[in-house]
């Protein structure tokens, strides 16, 4: 029987008799099965609760939950009871129970079935029908679960249940307008889940109401206002005609103003509201009609004869008569209204400008005032004219006030030897040229506009200038620096005015009663002009013809001074001074570096000037008698000299050069250029004595020039020099090895500007190996069994490195297997060959070879490998190799892999 404990005894026996007891010895039996086992799950905290009768013979239990996928959870305990926790959602769970004694375990108890508790239903997805209003919740389905408990609360903590075996339920009786949440609960056998995350959704906005428009005469807004609806985030207000005609408005307030509204139309405004997800277009309407429409009016057509005008317009949308208005500043309006679309009217006032509108009326509203026309009257007779005489020119301006009503003007001048001089204006004034001198004349000025003119004004006399005096003489003493002036009488002149003029605004006056005058400090150099006027008592009369007056020479102006930057010759050029017949110019450098140059015009030129000096430079004017000042010094500066250049440098890390030079004399800058063949020209300019160039291609000779310059020349380039750059990288770096030496072959493409190589092979470790050459190839040998080396290729030159080629990987040899331990089982005569992982190694080959000869292989990428085919009793050696990316381990060291073993022959 199961459970028990047996007391076994032995004794034995012969034809006659039988022995005593052995002593006697216990046998325990296994443990019985467990019985009436029950489980129970607390749903709160997902624990499972099992428990059982107890088993006899059993010392302690296993409890065991495992689901269909076959996933297990288990517990120990020496009681009738057992907590387990960790229970997944959603679970059917079989349980049983074993128990055990020191020897044995029982038999399983009958399974019993637990349902865990059911999983959080997901992906809940509440959905609102913009026609029927009703709320539809959708969600995935709950492992475990049985239904569903489906709850939507409203703001007002209001709540809607719907229980379902299905994954959706419908909601049909929710309010318009508002925000809901949903959850959802999965019900399981004996437990329900925790509820979902929170669903928020929103039903359709409700509709509007009260809808109300607001409207002034003759604006094209109107103010659109509602009363709020609930669940609206926005709304589109709508006015529309009979004609089709839409106006619109969007927004998130219960009122907007809307642009377009047209005249002389009837109106229907309607109101949409927009929700979260849906929109209510069921909406009221209002109509409203707007003002008549603005009338057209056409041209007025008005008689000097009668001062009569006639006014007319179009027929305008919406409007029953027509009120017409004719408008000038500080007189009466005159006014006519009429069902029809003409109207005249009378009783102008002369010069004036009227402005004629009409306007439309209807029952509600009048429009505005049509876009104004004109009305011009007769313009009235110009007053208060002046006249005054312009003695120089001999032109006459006249004047007046306004005359109401007036676009232009004629002034007329009838002189009394009966010349007749007229001048048109458009302003209160006009200029009448080529007037005669000592002439008396009448001015007379007449009004217009488009259509009339006005009486001429009452006339006034105008008396013109004197005339010029003649035959001018002009003698000057050149000692007393004076000249002195006659001239002819003129007819009705009461005074004289001597000027004498010269350039830059220079002038001196003399004033006399009689023909002559005399002037004295004449300044030298200058070609003057001497000119007389006359005077009467209403004005000076014009100057007489010039006469001309010439001092002596002046000290010189406008000394330029400027250098040729290629022969490094002076230009020096001036001014002509009046009566000068010769000039001489001097260059002075350093006490011993001078120079002159004569000339009899503007200019001469110093040559064999020095390059980076600066010259100051005077020239003196001179005549026969005299010479003049030297005039002011300028400064002339030579080409720069040739720059000295040092050798270039260049920065190996950057490609960067430094290029230098010796100061040179009279330069303020510098300008290098650096030039390759076929390639672009890099250039740098400084103040400085050094620059740098970046940007330079890798493996070149650079042409390296440098000029100096100042504000006026460049100097010729210096002496080139040359620079070479740092070598390329290498490009197209192959590697591969040989697999029976160990040895790695590198090759690359030639790299401009290299003169010998350094291939470098890096392990992950930092382990390097190197080779320098010459060549475009290179062998390195002493490779580690199992590595992955990095190659790398660098060019040099006297001077720099190349940055390393672009790296390319490199699997040596793989090493030896080792630790090769051969098993065989004696139950089933299986050989099984295990090693220890070679470094390097892919897969692996082993070879099994019996006393004639006969082998067995095996490939494996793991590191044991079984021959079930060998035959019994008989001695096998055993060899494994290594195989890598490209490579195998090559046997070097035969007692590392190859193993003797037996197998024992069966009887």
């Amino acid at each position: 029987m199961c459970g028990r404990i047996y007391r076994v005894t032995v004794s034995a026996i012969n034809a006659k008799c039988s022995s005593p007891l052995s002593a006697p010895a216990n046998l325990t039996t296994v443990p019985c099965q467990p019985q009436n086992v029950t489980a129970h799950i607390d749903c709160s905290r997902s624990v499972a609760h099992i428990s059982w009768d107890s088993a006899p013979g059993a010392l302690h239990y296993t409890s065991t939950l495992r689901t269909s996928e076959g996933t297990e959870l288990m517990c120990n305990s020496t009681d009738l009871t057992c907590e387990i926790n960790g229970l997944q959602c959603g679970q059917v769970y079989t349980v049983t129970v074993m128990a055990f004694n020191d020897y044995c375990a029982s038999t399983p108890s009958f399974p019993v079935d637990l349902h865990s508790v059911p999983c959080v239903p997901s992906e809940v997805h509440p959905e609102v029908s913009c026609e029927s209003n009703i709320a539809t919740v959708q969600w995935a389905v709950a492992k475990g679960a049985v239904n569903y408990t489906v709850t939507v609360t409203g703001p007002l903590t209001e709540k809607y249940h719907c229980q379902t075996a299905n994954t959706s339920c419908g909601f049909p009786q929710l309010s318009c307008g508002l925000e809901y949440n949903a959850l959802v609960v999965a019900v399981g056998h004996t437990c329900s889940s925790d509820e979902s995350a929170v669903a928020i959704f929103h039903t359709v906005p409700c509709r509007t109401t009260d809808l109300n428009m607001q409207y002034k005469c003759n604006d094209d807004k109107a103010e659109l206002s509602w009363k709020a609806a609930l669940g609206a985030l926005g709304y589109t207000a709508t006015v529309s005609t009979q004609g089709i005609e839409i106006v619109n408005c969007s927004t998130r307030e219960t009122s907007c103003i809307i642009d377009g509204i047209k005249c002389g139309q009837i109106y229907t405004m309607t109101v949409e509201t927009f929700g979260v997800n849906c929109n209510n277009n069921v909406t009221s309407t209002v109509t409203f009609p707007t003002a008549p429409c603005v009338p057209e009016q056409q041209p007025p057509q008005f008689s000097c004869d009668t001062n009569t005008a006639s006014l007319s317009w179009g027929r305008t949308l919406g409007a029953a008569r027509y009120i017409s208005n004719v408008t000038a500043p500080n007189v009466e309006t005159l006014t006519c209204e009429t069902n029809d679309m003409t109207c005249n009217i009378t009783d102008f006032h002369c010069g004036q400008v009227y402005t004629a509108t009409v306007s439309g009326i209807n029952t509600q509203c009048r429009s505005l005032q049509s876009l104004p026309t004109t009305v011009v009257t007769v313009p009235c007779q110009p007053q208060n004219v002046t006249a005054k005489i312009d003695c120089t020119s001999f032109a006459a301006s006249v004047s007046w006030d306004i005359a109401p009503g007036a676009l232009r003007y004629s002034a007329t001048l009838k002189a009394s030897g009966g010349e007749k001089l007229m001048c048109n204006s458009t302003e209160l004034g006009c200029q009448v040229k080529n007037l005669q001198c000592g002439q008396i004349y009448a001015v007379t000025v007449t009004a217009f506009n488009e259509l009339c003119q006005s009486v001429s004004s009452s006339p006034i006399e105008l008396e013109s200038a004197p005339c010029a005096p003649e035959n001018v003489i002009a003698v000057t003493d050149s000692a007393l620096n004076t000249v002195t002036l006659s001239w002819d009488e003129v007819v009705s002149a009461q005074s004289f005015t001597s000027y004498l003029t010269g350039p830059d605004n220079w002038i001196k006056t003399c004033s006399n009663t009689l023909p002559t005058c005399n002037i004295t400090g004449l300044p030298c150099g200058l070609e003057l002009s001497a000119t007389v006027s006359a005077a009467n008592s209403q004005c000076v009369g014009p100057l007489s013809n010039p006469v001309k007056v010439i001092s002596g020479p002046c000290t010189l102006l406008n000394v330029i001074a400027e250098i040729d930057c290629v022969s490094n010759t002076g230009l020096v050029s001036w001014d002509s001074s009046p009566g000068a017949e010769n000039y001489k110019a001097i260059a002075n450098g350093t006490a011993e570096d001078f120079h002159t140059c004569n000339s009899t015009s503007t200019s001469c030129d110093f040559i064999g000037l020095k390059c980076g000096t600066t010259y100051s430079v005077v020239v003196i004017a001179a005549n026969e008698n005299s010479s003049s000042q030297p005039s002011s010094p300028v400064e002339l500066k030579t080409a720069p000299c040739v720059p000295v250049q040092n050798p270039p440098q260049i920065t190996c890390g950057t490609n960067v050069a430094t290029l230098s030079w010796t100061k040179s004399l009279g330069a303020d800058s510098y300008n290098c250029s650096v030039t390759a063949h076929e390639e672009k020209t890099h250039f740098c300019s400084t103040e400085n004595q050094e620059c740098s160039i970046n940007g330079l291609m890798c493996g070149r000779i650079y042409r390296v020039t440098v000029s100096a310059i100042n504000a006026k020349c460049s100097s010729p380039l210096s002496a080139p020099a040359n620079l070479t750059t740092v070598p390329c990288q290498p490009q197209n770096v192959t590697a591969h090895i040989d697999c029976s030496r160990s040895v790695a072959h590198i090759s690359w493409d030639s790299a401009p500007g290299a003169l010998h190589y350094t291939s470098t092979l890096r392990t992950s470790e930092g382990t390097e190996l190197m080779c320098n050459s010459t060549d475009l190839t290179c062998e390195i040998n002493g490779l580690q069994c199992g590595q992955v080396y990095t190659v790398t290729v660098m060019a040099f030159n006297d001077y720099c490195a190349s940055t390393p080629s672009f790296p390319v990987d490199l699997h040596s040899v793989p090493c030896v297997p080792s630790e090769v331990h051969p098993e065989v089982s004696c139950e089933s005569n299986i050989a099984t060959v295990q090693w220890a992982v070679a470094k390097g190694a892919v897969n692996y080959t082993v070879t099994v070879t019996g006393p004639l000869t006969e082998k067995y292989h095996c490939q494996t990428a793991n590191t044991s490998c079984s021959f079930p085919q060998l035959s019994c009793g008989l001695e096998y050696n055993s060899l494994v190799v290594a195989v890598g990316h490209t490579h195998v381990a090559v046997m070097k060291v035969p007692w590392l892999y190859f193993i003797l073993f037996h197998v024992e022959r069966q009887t």
